[in-house]
């Protein structure tokens, strides 16, 4: 079956009982219009009429049930054959009673006969056009023959009926067939819609597949982007604003402690420029691994969200954590056992690698309104602490801590207009000959009263001034004023004016000219090269920067600038190194003067020994009394520097005459 066929059988069985509703009432209006003048063949033909109708109403049934079968299981030809028969009997039934009836009955009853036939083909035309050929014949089997009989009657209103009638079945069989070709024109535009429909439907799916299959491609790579720009690609940890986004919305309760470490391995560099980075990128891998290990463990100590891990930048990491209810002490063991967990060895690819780990961090009660901001320099300042006290250790961002920093950035900042503002000042201490005990040079020392906070120790502002790269200025300014305070003092007795010594960083030893700067502030000051001598520390010897250093004192040498090394036996492993520096004496640090005990004596008398091998002369500051400077003298001391002959002071002109100080007694 086509689907212009289904269709155009389903029109017919949607029809067809009205058809036969029409003709059930047709024929009993019929039969009751005859009325008296009824015969017994028209009540006969009655019964077979509506028995008929029955039977086809039967048909009727079976033929809807058989239309919503499977195409492959329906019967519909032969169900069509017997509907197009039943309708057949039904006109031939019709055209008996129009073949008996309207010869026999005359007036009224006669013109009822043709009325209800003229009506039924009328009908017909509408409800019977799907059925093209049927329909057709109806139409004709219900007007023919009673236009016949109206012929054979004679006279002149009936031929005339009968012509009328004639004309009345072409024109219903026309309007049949006009009807049939617009319900097949119908059904063949529902047909294209409704695969349109069917098309468009499929399209749209596509088109809600299609989109479906987008949004969640764009939800896959929004939530990719996302993991991307709040994780380390390395580690997998939270970045910084993957830990930031994690802080947005208050992940505490009242009565917990928000602790937020931050974790430093120590000297990580050496780690990538000893090994190489794939290296240094598996130990960082390890120390993530690691961490989030240790952290899972404090997390049952923690009651609230788990704790938050990130890679802060490099080989820096943080840790946030809700507490409840931690004792401060408590706080602290766990930091320190996982700063230790941390720096244990680890191994990778059959090697183990050791690294150093320092951790500072904030442990505050926490508050609704606390910023991540806040905990992470307090962290950091924990842990600047950590590394400024030596590394490898934990320390807690307390009130006093924070205080102190506040005292530093207040010193820092002054710093910057030290040199400019005149709050820096410079006191000379003699150095003098430990046999004559006259001076023979003047050590400058550096001074600084800082506004609003008074006079504040070298101790605590050179390092400040080393730490944030300053000492280069003061250092200029100390050589500067220096050279110009010593070029200005009188010659003594022997003609000769004392020298000065000026205390020189290793940061000014590694600037790019620093031999010109010196040549520089001696034409300035007009003090020749001999009257200066630069102090350096061990530090020289430090093996990253020796051949720099190393150029840099040839240099001075060749000026003619004498080189001494301050605070000697204090810091590297040094007396190996006097060969190859340039040196022309070196200090004992006052540490092993003011001891004054066997082995203090003993390092003192090692360093004069292996002095003079070089052709060194040994300088002994930090005396106090007469009895240690004939110890030293008699030890073999060149010259000696104390408080017993002299503290830091302003050094008057009158001072350039270097009258000899009392020898000890």
């Amino acid at each position: 079956m086509t689907e212009d066929e289904k269709r155009l059988w389903r029109q017919t069985l949607v029809h067809h009982p009205r058809g036969m509703v029409v003709t059930v009432a047709a024929a009993v209006g019929v039969a009751v219009s005859l009325g008296h003048q009824a015969t017994e063949a028209v009540w006969l033909w009655l019964v077979g009429m509506l028995g008929f109708t029955l039977v086809r109403a039967l048909l009727h049934v079976l033929c809807m049930a058989d239309l919503r079968q499977d195409a492959a299981r329906s019967h519909w030809r032969a169900f069509q054959r017997w509907h197009a028969a039943g309708m057949l009997v039904t006109g031939l039934q019709w055209a008996g009673l129009a073949w008996w009836g309207v010869p026999h009955y005359q007036g009224v009853e006669q013109f009822t006969i043709l009325i209800v036939l003229s009506a039924l083909a009328g009908g017909a035309t509408a409800t019977l056009a799907p059925m093209r050929v049927v329909g057709k014949l109806y139409i004709l089997l219900v007007l023919l023959p009673a236009c016949w009989q109206l012929g054979q009657l004679g006279g002149t209103a009936h031929t005339v009926f009968a012509v009328l009638g004639s004309v009345f079945a072409w024109v219903m069989v026309s309007s049949h067939e006009s009807t049939h070709q617009v319900l097949r024109q119908i059904v063949a535009l529902d047909q294209e819609k409704d695969a349109l429909v069917v098309a468009l439907s499929a399209r749209s799916n596509e088109a809600m597949q299609a989109n479906a299959e987008l949004e969640r491609r764009v939800a896959e790579r929004t939530r990719a982007l996302l993991y991307k720009t709040q994780h380390d690609t390395l580690t997998r940890l939270l970045n910084r604003r993957g830990l930031t986004e994690a802080h947005r919305q208050p992940a505490g309760q009242e009565g917990d402690v928000w602790v937020l470490a931050q974790i430093s391995l120590d000297h990580f560099k050496r780690i990538n420029e000893a090994l190489g980075h794939d290296w240094g990128d598996l130990l960082l891998r390890a120390v993530a691994r690691r961490l989030a290990e240790r952290a899972s463990r404090l997390a049952p100590c923690a009651e609230g969200p788990p704790p938050v891990l990130c890679r802060w930048g490099g080989d820096e990491f943080m840790l946030s954590l809700m507490w409840p209810q931690a004792h401060p002490d408590a706080v602290l063991q766990a930091m320190e056992t996982l700063r230790q967990a941390l720096a244990e060895p680890y191994a990778l690819k059959g090697r183990k690698l050791a690294v150093g780990v320092s951790l500072g961090f904030s442990a505050r009660a926490w508050r609704a309104d606390a910023t991540l901001a806040d905990a992470v320099q307090q962290a950091e300042l924990a842990l600047t602490e950590a590394k400024r006290t030596g590394r490898g250790r934990t320390a807690e961002a307390t009130l006093t801590l924070q205080l102190l920093h506040a005292r530093r950035t207040c010193l820092v900042e002054a710093l910057r207009t030290a040199t400019a503002d005149g709050s820096l000042s410079l006191l000379f201490q003699p150095i003098v000959s430990a046999h004559t005990c006259r001076p023979e040079a003047y050590e400058a020392l550096l001074r600084w009263r800082c506004a609003g906070m008074g006079p504040i120790s070298p101790v605590e502002f050179i390092p400040l001034a080393e730490d944030t790269g300053q000492i280069c200025a003061i250092g200029h300014w100390v050589l500067q004023t220096a050279c110009r305070q010593a070029a200005a003092w009188p010659a003594g007795p022997e003609g000769q004016a004392p020298k000065v010594a000026v205390n020189t960083s290793l940061r000014q030893l590694l600037q790019a000219d620093f031999a010109g700067e010196v040549r520089q502030a001696l034409a300035q000051a007009g003090l020749a090269p001999q009257r200066l001598v630069v102090e350096v520390t061990e530090s020289v010897f430090n093996e990253g920067d020796i051949d720099r250093v190393l150029a840099t004192l040839l240099a001075l040498r060749q000026m003619g600038i004498e080189v001494h090394v301050d605070d000697f036996g204090t810091g590297y492993s040094s007396l190996s190194r006097l060969h190859e520096f340039p040196l022309t004496a070196v200090k004992v640090d006052k540490s092993f003067v003011l001891t004054a005990d066997e082995r203090a004596l003993a390092v003192i008398e090692g360093t004069v020994l292996i002095a003079r091998r070089f052709g060194l002369r040994v300088i002994a500051e930090g005396v106090e009394t007469a009895e240690q400077a004939r110890v030293l003298a008699r030890l073999g001391v060149d010259e000696l520097q104390g408080y017993y002959f002299g503290r830091p002071a302003p050094l008057p002109v009158a001072c350039g005459s270097a009258e000899a100080l009392p020898l000890p007694a």
